[in-house]
Order: structure tokens, then C-alpha cells, then sequence
């Protein structure tokens, strides 16, 4: 009888610490995309700060943003980057209220 209970007592600790093992992989491997998504995050930001520039730099006589047609579709471009940066600004300081 006491066979009995020492081997399932045995078993029940090796299938515990089996599923610990798991779940810390699991764990890390989420750690490993959370931090690959913040750093895809950071490139994006990068990469929308250095389309902006490159934009205002084409423009720097003014021409493209005061022409009719030409100035309309200059604005929804400005207005379509300063949407996805007011985004990834938000993500990235949600980023840094999460980790405090």
C-alpha cells in the first residue's frame, strides 16, 4: 500500500515539475516576442522620424505644401505620418508605464 502512495507521490512530482518546466519556457519565449516587438517598435518610430525629415527636406522651398493639388496630397501624407507617430508614441510610453 505505502508502494503505492511513494509512487504516485513520485509521479505527481515529475508531472509537476514538467509543467514547470514548460511553463517557463513558455514564459521566455514570450519574453523573447515582447522584446522583439519593442525593438520593431523602436525601428518604426525611427523609420516614421526619418520619412518626416525626408518629406519636409523635399519640400523645403515651401512649393509642394502651398500648390493646390500638389499641397493637399503634401498634407495627408504630413497627416498620415503624424497619425502613425502619435501611435507609436503612445505604444512606447504605455511601453514604459508597463515596465515601471
Amino acid at each position: 500500500m505505502w508502494f503505492y502512495i511513494a509512487l504516485s507521490s513520485i509521479i505527481l512530482n515529475v508531472l509537476t515539475i514538467y509543467i514547470l518546466i514548460v511553463k517557463f519556457k513558455l514564459i521566455d519565449k514570450q519574453s523573447e516576442y515582447i522584446s522583439d516587438l519593442e525593438d520593431m517598435l523602436v525601428l518604426l518610430n525611427d523609420r516614421i522620424k526619418q520619412t518626416y525629415t525626408k518629406m519636409m527636406q523635399i519640400d523645403t522651398a515651401g512649393y509642394y505644401k502651398n500648390s493646390d493639388y500638389t499641397g493637399m496630397i503634401f498634407r495627408s501624407l504630413k497627416e498620415q505620418i503624424e497619425v502613425m507617430w502619435n501611435f507609436v508614441q503612445e505604444q512606447m510610453s504605455k511601453d514604459d508605464d508597463g515596465s515601471n
